[in-house]
């Protein structure tokens, strides 16, 4: 099973306009992962790390962040902006979750998009083959010259013991990415069973430590095996579902096949309720199950940051077990419509005043609770500004990155395409 004789993908307009339904199916069941980590389950423990939903988060972010430089269009410096944005702004899920001087998820982001933007400047061929790197350097952190001991600090932003620092992590983004270049069957089952088979030697000498902490190998191989088999299963069960057999899906992709099956991009428009479907969606045959699902993976950040909110507000009334994991589940997708709403109408306002708003709302909020009001309930009800803060000031700030100069520009007059 040769790895090396397996050619990047193409690069068609036509194609690189699309969004890749089987990188959203991934992202959407890594955020249903993600909530069930985050729902306590005292006779379940296990759950908080066994689901691996970061690992997949990641890896689909990778997956999108590949989409996004591979169209080559010069908005490294948009992409650029975005990252620290999520680095600083994502502070108020840090303060949410409680995590304040940790790299949480959108920090994780935000240092995963600059450092793929510094790998592909510096090895534009290779740069995606690099995926095992940040977990070597991890390992030797951890086992042969211990440069990081202990938790806390700026270092802990880099390396591990931390949160989600960006050695290891990086690792799974870049695996994403590199699944995205490299498209064909042979090398996703190729890196699995590399990695199947080196986890097979691990836990044969070492036995099974599965250590999220520390990243051990075997969590990590388990990852990059785990996040590589589950987007050939969904890119096998999009491909063989009954509604993507129809004829007009031969040709789903480029202009012509649009146009037979009666689309036209300049009428397309997001259905109501939330849905997540243009008319491209239906005339492709596109709708199936699961599409809620493939609603939370096109926007999740969104949904990562409102279930936190969710789960706080409801371990008032539920502490624990599978009724707060419903409950969460049921109020956050209703939650998720309506911050969609907000980020829709935000980024139609000129960008300085919403921003402005946001951060004198931010500041407003976290004064009063440090200096008026105390306790459970307030911080809860800080955490709710917070968060509506972060989710419309991002696409705010998005409308001000777009005005960065770019190497040259769009082809075809297309559009900067939204972040993952």
């Amino acid at each position: 099973m040769a790895l090396a004789v397996t050619y990047p993908a193409p690069r068609p307009l036509a194609v690189a306009a699309e969004r890749d339904f089987a990188v959203d199916m991934i992202k959407g069941f890594a955020c249903l992962l993600m909530v069930i980590a985050h729902v306590p389950f005292p006779h379940a423990p296990w759950l908080q790390i066994g689901t691996e939903g970061a690992v997949l988060f990641f890896a689909s972010t990778g997956m999108n962040l590949w989409h996004i430089a591979a169209r080559d269009r010069g908005d490294e410096l948009r992409i650029a902006a975005n990252g620290l944005f999520l680095i600083f702004a994502g502070f108020a899920n840090n303060y949410v979750n409680g995590t304040l001087g940790q790299a949480d998820v959108f920090q994780s982001a935000g240092m995963a998009m600059l450092a793929m933007l510094v790998l592909r400047w510096m090895l534009p061929r290779f740069w995606t083959w690099l995926f095992p790197l940040p977990y070597l350097i991890h390992f030797l952190n951890a086992h042969v010259y211990y440069w990081k001991t202990s938790a806390g600090g700026v270092s802990s932003f880099f390396l591990s013991p931390g949160l989600f620092p960006l050695l290891p992590w990086l690792s799974f983004y870049l695996l994403g990415a590199h699944l995205k270049r490299y498209p064909r069957r042979r090398m996703r089952l190729g890196v699995a069973l590399l990695a199947l088979l080196a986890l097979g030697a691990v836990v044969a000498t070492r036995g099974f430590v599965f250590d999220k902490f520390w990243m051990s190998a075997d969590y990590w191989l388990l990852g990059v095996a785990y996040a590589t088999l589950l987007l050939d299963l969904f890119r096998y069960w999009i491909a063989h579902r009954p509604r993507a057999r129809s004829k007009q899906n031969q040709h789903r992709y480029g202009p012509a096949g649009q146009t037979a099956c009666g689309f036209d991009p300049r009428k397309s428009r997001t259905l109501p309720l939330g849905a997540g479907y243009t008319d491209a969606d239906f005339a492709l045959g596109k709708p199936a199950p699961w599409k809620e699902l493939r609603y939370w993976g096109a926007n999740s950040l969104v949904f990562y940051i409102l279930q936190t909110l969710v789960i706080r507000v409801l371990e008032i009334w539920l502490p624990q077990g599978l009724g707060l994991l419903m409950a969460s589940l049921v109020l956050t997708a209703l939650l998720l419509r309506a911050g969609l709403w907000l980020q829709r109408w935000a980024k139609r306002q000129n960008a300085w005043p919403v921003l402005a708003g946001c951060a004198v709302l931010s500041a407003g909020t976290l004064a009063l609770q440090a200096w008026v009001f105390h306790g459970y309930f307030i911080r809860s009800y800080s955490s709710f500004v917070l968060t509506l803060a972060f989710v419309a000031a991002y696409p705010a700030f998005k409308n001000l990155s777009a005005r960065l100069p770019r190497r040259y520009a769009p082809a075809n007059g297309l559009t900067a395409s939204t972040l993952p």
